[in-house]
């Protein structure tokens, strides 16, 4: 995540959410600590939990000490027999285990991490034999 976003400090990964928590429900629990200006709550998109919602969301605050405010208060918080992770967005690979971004796990070597993915093999590919 590192990579894909700037090191924005006003922004938290929020996650361990129960699938009974919506955005409502997080901008209430958020709200007290300061201006929120964005929410990116996550859903499946596809597969039988499709509609569902991921368990995580982004919270954006228009201050970097709102974030840590609410960072400070709301992480380890329980809710709903879940321990909630807060932390910033950008720390949030480093942070937190596989199964709180969405299943993803994280590549442990570098040389891993180096490889190519089918993506940008196919990207990168020219098609010769395209008639």
């Amino acid at each position: 995540l590192v990579n894909l976003y700037k090191l924005d400090d006003k922004r938290l990964y929020i996650g361990n959410l129960d699938s009974a928590i919506d955005e409502y429900t997080v901008v209430k629990l958020f709200e007290p600590y300061g201006k929120i200006t964005h929410l990116d709550y996550l859903f499946h998109k596809s597969g039988p939990k499709r509609g569902q919602p991921r368990g995580y969301c982004f919270l954006e605050y228009s201050k970097k000490e709102e974030a840590l405010k609410a960072m400070t208060a709301m992480h380890s918080k329980v809710i709903k027999n879940r321990s909630m992770i807060v932390t910033f967005a950008y720390a949030a690979s480093e942070n937190c285990d596989s199964k709180s971004i969405g299943g993803l796990k994280k590549r442990s070597s570098t040389a891993a991490s180096n490889r190519p993915t089918t993506i940008s093999l196919l990207k990168s590919h020219q098609m010769v034999n395209v008639r």
